[in-house]
């Protein structure tokens, strides 16, 4: 199986439209997104339902769990926290929680047991960069 392996989307739903667009071009079948679908960028709502009707594996990245409010975003710099907490506001008050991974599935939660952080396949183990380190 092709495989298109992305992330940090940081909600620029525009260039992850694109991504999406050319992996299927490629003949991706199965999309996989290694954290930070939100952060920064202006459509939090439209790209979590992007990437959930893309079926994407997803894994949650130190944005996502900012966002998510399993990690506090203290040590963010301003503008990265700053877009923390604007996202998980606004999930919380406008996005249509069927479009969220469960990862991020009641982002005022303070803690999230089913966050997945790794996900294992066919002998792959996606995961960010922050935890290799």
């Amino acid at each position: 199986m092709r495989y298109a392996i992305i992330s940090d989307v940081h909600a620029n739903d525009e260039a992850l439209s694109c991504v999406l667009a050319d992996a299927s071009r490629q003949g991706a079948r199965q999309i996989v997104c290694l954290g930070d679908i939100v952060g920064y960028g202006p459509m939090p709502s439209e790209t979590l339902a992007h990437i959930r009707d893309a079926s994407a594996i997803t894994v949650a990245g130190n944005h996502d769990d900012a966002v998510s409010g399993r990690i506090d975003a203290s040590n963010f710099t301003g503008l990265a926290a700053d877009a923390a907490f604007r996202h998980r506001e606004y999930i919380r008050h406008s996005c249509d929680m069927k479009s969220v991974p469960d990862f991020l599935h009641n982002a005022n939660r303070p803690h999230l047991p089913s966050n997945p952080r790794t996900y294992g396949m066919s002998g792959l183990s996606p995961k960010p960069s922050s935890l290799i380190h």
